[in-house]
């Protein structure tokens, strides 16, 4: 019975995405190998796709790397691997190498993220606009005191520590393009820093230190000790309302995520080269499917190619469902 389960399903799925393939071509979609790379921040939510992938499709096998977007591109262009996942776009030295060659590289949005942002519980602190990021991130605020007037506990106008993960990592990469300033760019982030291996490393070093600051992506928001807090962060360009005058802030929440209101906001990106109608195109069919997106929205990531709905929950804030 389940044997004719997979086959249906098999079949279904097939229909809506590669009707009037052969059979032959069919088949190889879901069975076989591939190699997969993904950007270190990506590797705990692709897992996830592929041993759900696995599970359905017993005859194929995803090999998954993780390394930075940069070096996933670059093994994509090079064409030793035909599948990557980043979190962000192409650059325009990438976009160039592939006009100047001629290369055929296929792209696909399959989910949006978030960048939360989170303290210790004993800094008072509960949100920050995206200046008051930029000036943290580029050192122009150096203490605690200096962010925010009025500090409960006197252990806050300590230093601030920023909690990330190493520089190739696209975290620290995000950190440095967004609050940085054009003409420091090329270098390290000038501010103080705990570097981290994870993100589950960064978490424990904000739960240990009350005056560290950390970044992770939304997916690691469930992993989070009651003595750590996400901060609600404003920016004046994203607003529900465009009329207020006072600065709205935004907890990272999935909904506000898909609404684009929450400022600190990502695309995570598949691309595909040479990958035909091997297994490689059939995993990029799984993650864009609702099996796949079904896994970004339980790990707490915003779907990017089925349909949402937002519901309201009593005392809580926009939720998705």
């Amino acid at each position: 019975m389940k044997k004719m389960k997979n086959k249906i399903s098999f079949f279904l799925i097939l229909i809506v995405f590669y009707g009037g393939c052969k059979v032959q071509e069919r088949e190889s979609l879901t069975e076989g190998k591939v190699t997969v790379i993904v950007s270190e921040d990506l590797h705990k939510l692709f897992e996830k796709q592929v041993q759900e992938f696995e599970k359905t499709y017993q005859k194929a096998k995803v090999t998954l790397y993780s390394t930075t977007d940069r070096e996933a591109i670059v093994h994509l262009l090079n064409d030793s691997v035909k599948v990557i996942a980043t979190t962000r776009n192409l650059n325009d030295e990438e976009k160039n190498i592939i006009k100047k060659y001629d290369l055929k590289v296929d792209t696909f949005v399959v989910a949006f993220d978030g960048i939360a942002v989170i303290t210790n519980k004993r800094n008072s602190i509960q949100k920050l606009s995206v200046e008051q990021l930029k000036k943290i991130v580029s050192g122009k605020f150096q203490r605690w005191n200096e962010v925010a007037q009025k500090i409960e506990r006197k252990s806050l106008s300590s230093s601030i520590i920023i909690a990330s993960e190493n520089p190739n990592s696209s975290i620290y990469e995000y950190l440095k393009t967004e609050f940085v300033p054009k003409s420091e760019k090329d270098g390290k982030i000038d501010s103080p820093m705990q570097i981290c291996s994870t993100a589950t490393q960064v978490i424990s070093y904000v739960s240990e230190n009350s005056n560290a600051i950390g970044f992770i992506g939304m997916s690691w928001l469930k992993e989070l000790p009651k003595n750590i807090s996400a901060l609600e962060i404003g920016d004046s360009l994203f607003t529900a309302d465009s009329t207020k005058k006072v600065l709205e802030h935004y907890y990272p929440y999935q909904a506000y995520v898909h609404e684009k209101i929450y400022p600190l906001r990502r695309t995570i990106y598949m691309f595909s080269k040479g990958a035909g109608t091997g297994v490689g195109s059939g995993f990029i069919t799984f993650v864009n499917s609702s099996q796949g997106q079904k896994i970004f929205l339980n790990e707490g990531l915003v779907p990017a190619t089925v349909p949402v709905r937002i519901v309201q929950l009593k005392s809580q804030s926009l939720q998705k469902e």
